[in-house]
């Protein structure tokens, strides 16, 4: 039987990898249970939304009127496209 010329590697070493392979496992079962995890998915975007919600609101509050002007733009262009029809 032929000898395997691979050199022969310490039990620290093989101890070490092992070691290495079972973090780079616990990381990917986390992220495969955060990708199909979809309750944390769905608040996750609910609160994505209370926040850009937060931002606008605080946005309007600081500086009105961009936003008062383009609500009267959009009020008028429905009217128009009512008296239209």
């Amino acid at each position: 039987m032929a000898e395997s010329k691979a050199p022969e590697r310490q039990p620290e070493e093989i101890e070490r990898e092992i070691e290495e392979t079972r973090e780079e496992l616990t990381e990917t079962v986390g992220e495969v249970a955060e990708r199909v995890d979809v309750k944390r998915q769905a608040k996750a975007k609910v609160e994505e939304g209370k926040a850009k919600a937060s931002e606008t609101a605080e946005a309007i509050r600081r500086n009105p009127a961009p936003y008062a002007g383009a609500a009267a733009a959009a009020g008028l262009f429905v009217l128009w496209r009512r008296r239209r029809k």
